[in-house]
C-alpha cells in the first residue's frame, strides 16, 4: 500500500514537467524566413504621432495567413487603423515591406521599403 501511494505520488508530481518538457514551439515557414540580419533599403515617411495617447500597448497587430503575404492590421485606441504588409519573393529572397495610415477609408503611404538578407 505505501509503494502505491509512493507511485502515484510520483506520478501526480511529475506529470505537469513531463508535459510542459514536450510542448512544441511555434514554427511558421513564412515567419521562418524573416530570421536572420538584413539591409533596409527605401522610403519612409515617418511622423511620430505615438506622443500623448498614439500607439498604445493596446494596438496589436493581428494576421491571417495568405500565401507569402502577411498584412498586418492594428488598432489604435482612438479607432485609427494601421497597415504593416510584408511580402516575401522567393525569386530574390527578398521581403517587401509596406506601412500605411488609414484616413476615412483611404491607405496613406509611411513607408515602401526592401529587406535584403546579408551574406
Amino acid at each position: 500500500m505505501r509503494t502505491m501511494l509512493m507511485q502515484i505520488f510520483l506520478l501526480v508530481v511529475l506529470s505537469p514537467a513531463t508535459s510542459t518538457a514536450q510542448q512544441t514551439t511555434f514554427q511558421d515557414s513564412l515567419l521562418d524566413r524573416l530570421v536572420g540580419k538584413w539591409v533596409l533599403k527605401g522610403t519612409i515617411l515617418w511622423l511620430d504621432n505615438t506622443g500623448n495617447g498614439g500607439l498604445t500597448e493596446a494596438a496589436i497587430g493581428h494576421a491571417a495567413p495568405d500565401g507569402d503575404n502577411i498584412a498586418l492590421l492594428f488598432k489604435g485606441g482612438d479607432g485609427s487603423l494601421f497597415h504593416t504588409t510584408f511580402a516575401y519573393d522567393r525569386l530574390t529572397q527578398t521581403w517587401q515591406w509596406g506601412m500605411d495610415g488609414e484616413e476615412n477609408g483611404k491607405l496613406q503611404p509611411i513607408a515602401r521599403v526592401k529587406l535584403a538578407k546579408t551574406q
